[in-house]
């Protein structure tokens, strides 16, 4: 069977049973897993524009579940492909961009704490993947 790629989307708000959740698939399964944080642009900006609070708040998250990762003794490089800050015009479109680029199988995200739900719609109706849609965690 083919070990699947998963990308799971993070917000400010770790959610430490989505990732030990998705930890047992890394575990019991030898998927590989990517774990994103995007930053929204607003359009008054350049996408390149750099919002030095926001880059630091998500290199922090990242930094918490590579911590977490370390717990399950799953050490992924902190620095290398599957921790991933990317900055977009929306969450969704980022989203969707970054599962098509590392042909994601299936992403996976916690609906409490997670985007607004034009997000969740605009991921479900355009990435070409499964959606695993993690309610009440």
């Amino acid at each position: 069977m083919k070990s699947k790629k998963y990308l799971v989307l993070l917000n400010h708000e770790i959610n430490e049973l989505l990732i030990d959740f998705i930890c047992s698939f890394i575990k019991q399964n030898k998927s590989i897993v990517y774990f994103v944080y995007v930053i929204e642009i607003p359009p008054k900006y350049p996408i390149e524009h750099e919002e030095q609070n926001l880059i630091l708040i998500g290199q922090s998250v990242l930094k918490k579940v590579h911590d977490i990762l370390l717990d399950f003794n799953i050490d992924y490089d902190i620095n290398g492909e599957n921790f991933i800050l990317i900055q977009s015009r929306s969450i969704g479109v980022g989203i969707v961009k970054e599962a098509r680029r590392l042909d994601i199988d299936i992403i996976a995200y916690s609906k409490k704490v997670n985007f607004e739900l034009n997000e969740h719609n605009y991921i479900k109706k355009y990435a070409k993947t499964t959606i695993l849609e993690l309610n009440n965690l």
